[in-house]
């Protein structure tokens, strides 16, 4: 038992390097927003990971954990994170005076009709049980929003532990003007399937019949941006044309796919035509980022415990994840590339391929130890940089020096856990996300200014699009 506790929070990383204990809101900040929940990391369980997401939501204030509910799902578009953290909000407010603001916050993130089941269905892990006023309210609201499609899209299934007809019955929507028959027929369980994109294929026999699937799917425009990214390789093992294919992929929009997809897809196609489709697609995400004058170097950790999986079922790994990132920004604010390890190294890009650039990145030193002081005083040494950007899960084996007075660093945290490489403060700012928005929050945060703070972080996290139609980032001339 310690009775004199060191006074700066001050403590050891897993592999034994100098951390930093934070405060509940900071961690939670941290752990939520790259949380892909029940999915193991290198240094812990998925069970682990969940408890300890639970523990630091009890001791938030509800309307920070609010606003974290809503970050999660609006901005930053994880999918059980968001209904897992409104599970412990809404049983906190549940006959309180802050019921009103836990129904709205739940029903803003029910926005696919799975959710609300998986939310039941989470209430009733410990065995069946009342829901809380609030969140009947939240899920009839939610309920009342899906049109027939939705309904009959996930009102099918009879494998689920909850389903939605189940809901139906909890909660009793009233059906929106034409929906009376839907409705209907999904509380008599007669409810038509809807026509899915994947119906179809599911239905061909042939190789010649999925194509013209596919291809009919493509001409009018029926694959959404997940399922065109997923579905490339299929595409081109059924022969489906490679002209519709390249129409669609310069044609979509893609507001929700995570960088790292891109990178995905073009691993698993060997088609020079596509992966240039895709490599352009990679800039006209990047160039979609404001630009932010200053001399920046990204600093991307290569150790061994990036090489871990995102989750038990993706193919991607944490290191690769953090390369889409880093090779983003480098891109767009014309950012010098380090990658560490046991030793550091600057590694120039070739920014016409970008893709390729990723693995330029990730196989340039073998993965070993996390010597991220060192890297940072390396880099910082030059004398060349006011902004530093670090790629990491700083589970380092040394102890990151001070910045010198001028300099700015992102700690990007792909991986968290409970401790921190650095003290956020006026030096080090905590940036943590998949999506393109997170660095979408670096370069608000450069215009916005000021010293770290979970609640002050929220903020923009909540309101990306806004700030940034707003002007309120750093202007400055594109490269």
């Amino acid at each position: 038992m310690r009775l004199n506790p060191n006074r700066l929070g001050m403590t050891r990383s897993h592999e034994g390097g100098t951390a930093y204990r934070l405060d509940p809101k900071t961690e939670l900040l941290k752990r939520a927003c790259v949380c892909l929940l029940g999915e193991p990391t290198f240094y812990e369980s998925g069970s682990k990971q969940a408890a300890r997401l639970a523990r630091l939501a009890e001791r938030v204030p509800e309307e920070f954990l609010a606003k974290l509910v809503l970050a999660t799902r609006r901005t930053l578009h994880l999918r059980t994170t968001p209904i897992f953290l409104g599970h412990i909000l809404a049983l906190r407010c549940a006959g309180t005076s802050k019921a009103k603001l836990a129904e709205d916050s739940l029903a803003e993130i029910l926005d696919r009709p799975d959710f609300l089941t998986e939310l039941v269905a989470l209430h009733w892990a410990e065995g069946r049980r009342p829901l809380p006023a609030l969140v009947k309210r939240a899920l009839r609201r939610a309920f009342e929003r899906f049109d027939t499609y939705q309904l009959a899209k996930y009102g099918r299934s009879r494998t689920r532990a909850v389903r939605l007809r189940d809901v139906m019955f909890l909660v009793h929507p009233r059906p929106p003007e034409g929906l009376e028959g839907t409705y209907r027929q999904l509380a008599n369980d007669r409810l038509e399937p809807a026509k899915r994109w994947e119906s179809g294929l599911t239905a061909a026999r042939t190789d010649e019949e999925r194509r013209a699937v596919f291809e009919e799917l493509l001409r009018e425009g029926k694959m959404g941006e997940m399922a065109l990214v997923m579905n490339l390789r299929n595409m081109l093992k059924y022969g489906v044309d490679r002209a519709l294919v390249l129409d669609a992929l310069r044609r979509k929009r893609f507001r929700r796919l995570f960088p790292f997809r891109l990178y995905a897809a073009a691993k698993a196609v060997d088609d020079p035509e596509i992966a240039e489709a895709l490599n352009h697609k990679y800039f006209e995400m990047a160039y979609a980022l404001p630009f932010v004058p200053g001399r920046w170097a990204v600093i991307l950790d290569v150790s061994g415990s990036m090489e871990s999986r995102l989750s038990a079922r993706s193919k991607i790994t944490c290191m690769e994840a953090g390369a889409a990132l880093a090779v983003l920004a480098a891109l767009r604010w014309n950012a010098d590339t380090w990658v560490f390890s046991n030793e550091v190294e600057e590694v120039p890009l070739a920014s016409e391929r970008l893709l390729g650039a990723i693995e330029t990145l990730v196989t340039a030193m073998p993965h070993g130890g996390t010597y991220l002081g060192e890297a940072v005083e390396t880099v910082i040494g030059t004398g060349r940089y006011d902004r530093i950007v670090v790629f990491t899960d700083e589970q380092l084996h040394d102890r990151v020096p001070k910045l010198p007075r001028g300099v700015k660093g992102y700690m990007f945290v792909i991986r968290a856990y409970s401790h921190s490489a650095v003290r956020f403060g006026d030096t080090w700012e905590l940036v943590s996300g998949f999506s393109d928005k997170a660095l979408l929050y670096v370069a608000i945060s450069e215009g916005l200014g000021g010293r770290f703070d979970p609640d002050a972080t929220l903020e923009p996290l909540l309101n990306l699009d806004v700030l940034a139609r707003d002007e309120l980032v750093v202007e400055g001339a594109a490269p």
